[in-house]
């Protein structure tokens, strides 16, 4: 889940600092992962990570 995965579409949903919220189940979770995805602890569907920056991996 390091790098983004342009199979798909949709983001997670920043909620503050510490939180992101899952566009498909509503659960929000906190996270401070920069990787590239990030996986929905209750649902299990993965989603691009608000958070990443491309730059932080060079």
């Amino acid at each position: 889940l390091e790098f983004p995965d342009n199979m798909i579409t949709e983001k997670a949903t920043i909620l503050d600092n510490d939180w992101l919220m899952c566009p498909v189940c509503i659960d929000a979770w906190q996270s401070k992962s920069v990787a590239g995805m990030v996986e929905c602890p209750k649902c299990k569907n993965v989603f691009h990570n608000p958070r990443y920056n491309e730059n932080c991996f060079l």
